[in-house]
């Protein structure tokens, strides 16, 4: 942890040279006693100044995440995190964070603690809020079993997709967050829906919440049905209620709601939901 640190643990460094120097000048000038002692003071203020800064992240730490074993997260992850620019106030904050959007972090194995720890680092340097890769990480591991390993898969995917879309990877991981609940009913087929509909929320201009939320009020009967008889009552469009209870995707819902507005010479905007 003390690499982490920082100008605390900083100072007890800066002390100890001090003191290493300074020892060998005392006994090059004869001064042994008076440098000496006052060398080894200033490195014991350092140390002790590091201790109290130390305890006091740890109590807020403990204090805000609830977490029984969070010093030993901060202790086994402050190389992994300190790797990414994050010293160990900043650390305990991305720990209480995670712990916040990740409702059953505590829940999960050390090593898979240890292995969401590192990845919310690495997206918090891409500026991605801790909070939110919680969520994402919940949504990820809890919804769909996935392991440690295929969450950083994840994360770069959104961090390619984003970047074909003009998107942040901070963006990217909001959108997915928006329509999480919506994603859980396509199982293992969710992330890749999720990146289907970004690239197609690029090309058309619609949002992906918009595309989500067309597709769940359509995949009932009674739902389909509402919905053609409403467009098809009011802008003239001949859209099949049972085309639409049939789509697979959110994707799927929305090229046959747009097409059926092209053929009656109107656009999605033309839709008032």
């Amino acid at each position: 942890i003390a690499t982490a640190m920082g100008p605390a643990m900083g100072g007890l460094v800066t002390g100890a040279q001090e003191l290493a120097v300074g020892l060998a000048e005392a006994f090059a000038n004869g001064g042994y006693l008076e440098a000496g002692l006052y060398l080894a003071r200033k490195a014991m203020e350092a140390l002790i100044s590091a201790a109290m800064k130390l305890s006091t992240i740890l109590a807020q730490g403990i204090r805000d995440s609830g977490l029984q074993n969070f010093e030993q997260l901060l202790y086994d992850n402050a190389a992994a995190t300190n790797e990414f620019g994050l010293n160990a106030e900043q650390s305990a904050a991305l720990l209480s964070g995670l712990n916040q959007g990740f409702q059953q972090f505590a829940l999960v194995s050390g090593d898979t603690q240890n292995a969401l720890v590192g990845q919310a680092a690495a997206l918090n340097r891409l500026g991605v809020s801790a909070q939110a890769s919680g969520q994402m990480f919940d949504t990820l591991v809890m919804g769909f079993g996935m392991s440690a390993s295929e969450v950083s898969n994840v994360g770069d995917q959104l961090t390619q997709v984003g970047q074909s879309v003009g998107k942040s990877t901070a963006q990217m991981v909001d959108s997915f967050n928006a329509v999480s609940g919506s994603l859980l009913q396509f199982g293992n087929d969710a992330v890749e829906t999720f990146m289907e509909l970004e690239k197609a929320a690029a090309r058309t201009g619609v949002s992906v919440s918009t595309m989500t939320r067309l597709f769940d009020a359509t995949t009932t009967f009674e739902g389909a049905a509402a919905m053609a008889g409403k467009l098809n009552g009011v802008l003239g469009t001949t859209v099949d209620a049972m085309e639409l209870i049939n789509a697979e995707s959110p994707e799927e819902t929305f090229d046959i709601l747009r097409n059926s507005l092209l053929d009656a010479g109107m656009s999605f905007e033309d839709m008032s939901m």
